[in-house]
């Protein structure tokens, strides 16, 4: 029997620290569609050997639960931004855009695959950012918004000739430490496999310029300069799908950086 100790979270989806048979475990319970991408991509890192949490199945969970180890304290990179860490996030993800397919697809609630365009994808993410843009939370300038329009809705993202595993929420808060080594979870469940650099464009905004440059060293080349126009694309869509967080991070300051 699973028996809750206590609630860890409440959001999008409800985190219980949980005792079976003696043992610590964490109970995550969200949408289907987010538990079946959450198990395939742990399924993807444990076979591909990419230390990763391991989950459990018993017969009380439901289909939009998930029951995974515990980390003690459940530590995480953000409160633990040192520069050894941030070059192991670098590796880590190298490691984990090695993984490679021949489609773009999404993991539907019932864990099938649904074949996308990379192309469609980003239409749907540009579409949701052009309303942000006109109701203009951000507060720009005619000539910032034009530019944005410039770079956005002008621009014909192309097919990935390299198709990646993809996390699509690649942040500070999504990496445990356990044992000195970093466990990436709480994978997003808008696409499985697509472009590398729009998953790497989210770790530019969780990091100061000297930070990044320590995870792009981890990485192991500089992927940035790869397709710059490109890359700069993706930067600024995730921002202002992200935005208002991080709360500091200001929608004017990226438009004046690229």
């Amino acid at each position: 029997m699973i028996t809750v100790i206590k609630q860890l979270h409440k959001g999008d989806s409800t985190i219980e620290l949980v005792e079976l048979d003696g043992e610590n475990l964490v109970l995550r319970t969200a949408e289907r569609e987010d538990i079946s991408n959450e198990r395939m991509f742990i399924d993807e890192l444990d076979r591909n050997n990419i230390k990763t949490l391991k989950y459990f199945e018993h017969k009380s969970l439901k289909s939009n639960q998930l029951l995974v180890e515990y980390v003690y304290r459940s530590p995480v990179l953000a409160d633990n931004l040192t520069d050894d860490n941030i070059f192991k996030w670098g590796e880590l993800c190298s490691r984990i855009h090695a993984i490679k397919y021949d489609k773009v697809f999404k993991v539907t609630a019932l864990n099938k695959k649904k074949i996308y365009l990379w192309s469609d994808f980003i239409k749907e993410r540009v579409e949701f950012a052009k309303q942000k843009i006109q109701k203009n939370k951000f507060k720009l300038s005619r000539e910032e918004i034009d530019k944005v329009n410039n770079m956005l809705f002008d621009y014909d993202v192309p097919e990935p000739k390299d198709i990646s595993l993809l996390h699509c929420d690649l942040n500070k808060y999504n990496i445990l430490i356990k044992e000195k080594g970093l466990y990436i979870f709480d994978k997003g469940n808008q696409i499985f496999s697509g472009d590398y650099l729009f998953d790497l464009a989210s770790v530019k905004i969780a990091l100061t310029d000297k930070q990044f440059n320590k995870f792009i060293e981890g990485y192991g080349y500089d992927f940035t300069i790869v397709n710059s126009e490109l890359f700069n694309f993706y930067y600024l869509l995730r921002t202002i799908m992200r935005w208002p967080h991080p709360k500091k991070f200001q929608i004017k300051d990226v438009v004046a950086s690229i």
